[in-house]
C-alpha cells in the first residue's frame, strides 16, 4: 500500500513562525478528524492588538483577550463527541497558538493509522478521495472545532464593540513526534517572554538621533 505522507518535521514547525499568517496548505491526503496532535496558530486581521498588550514579558489581555482564554477553555465541553483534550495554549496580543488533541470518538473510529509508517485502513480510502475532492463534510474534524472558536470570538467582539476580524484562514501543523511535541510546547509557554525581548532589542538598536 502506498504511503501517505503524514508529518511535519520540528523545522518545519518552526518555520511556521515566519509564516503562521498566511494560507495553510493542508495535506490533501490526511483527515484531519483522525486522532492526534495538532499545533494551530489564528491571527488578527492587519496583526492589530486586540487581545492584548506585552509588558515585561508577560501578557495583560483585553476583556476580548480573556474571552478567547475562556472560549477556547470551553471547546471540549461545546464538542464532547470528538473527545478534545487541550494542551498548552497562549493569547498573544494578535494571534493565538495552540495544542490540541482528537482522540478516538464515533466520527474517525474508522480510521486507523499507524504514526511509524504512515500507513492508512482500507476502510478509510474512499473517504480520503472524498476529501481530496473536496467533498469532504468539514464537521466534528480540526476545521469545524477552529471554525467554531473564531465564530465565537467575532461574536464576542461585535457584543463588545472591538473592531476585531480574523485572518480568514489558520495553520495548522501535525505534531507525530515527542520531540516535535515538546519543541511547540517550549514555543508556546515562551511566546510571550520572547515577544518582549525581541520588543525591547529593537528599542535598544533604534537610532535616538
Amino acid at each position: 500500500m502506498k504511503k501517505v505522507k503524514t508529518l511535519v518535521t520540528t523545522q518545519a514547525i518552526a518555520e511556521s513562525r515566519a509564516k503562521y499568517g498566511r494560507q495553510s496548505h493542508r495535506m490533501q491526503s490526511w483527515d484531519y478528524s483522525k486522532p492526534g496532535y495538532y499545533f494551530v496558530t489564528m491571527v488578527v486581521r492587519n496583526r492589530r492588538h486586540a487581545f492584548g498588550e506585552i509588558r515585561d514579558g508577560v501578557m495583560h489581555k483585553t476583556p476580548l483577550g480573556e474571552f478567547v482564554e475562556q472560549s477556547w477553555l470551553s471547546t471540549p465541553t461545546l464538542r464532547p463527541t470528538i473527545n478534545l483534550w487541550l494542551g498548552d495554549f497562549v493569547v498573544m496580543p494578535d494571534h493565538f497558538h495552540a495544542i490540541l488533541f482528537i482522540g478516538s470518538n464515533v466520527h474517525n473510529e474508522h480510521l486507523t493509522y499507524d504514526p511509524d509508517k504512515g500507513r492508512i485502513s482500507l476502510e478509510s480510502i474512499d473517504d480520503l478521495l472524498r476529501q481530496k475532492n473536496g467533498l469532504r463534510t468539514q464537521s466534528n474534524n480540526l476545521a469545524s472545532v477552529i471554525r467554531g472558536f473564531k465564530g465565537a470570538v467575532t461574536t464576542e467582539a461585535r457584543r463588545q464593540g472591538v473592531p476585531f476580524e480574523w485572518v480568514s484562514r489558520y495553520h495548522d501543523s501535525i505534531v507525530r513526534s515527542a520531540g516535535d511535541l515538546l519543541f511547540v510546547r517550549r514555543y508556546i509557554r515562551s511566546n510571550a517572554e520572547n515577544w518582549w525581548f525581541k520588543a525591547h532589542a529593537m528599542l535598544k538598536s533604534a537610532p535616538t538621533t
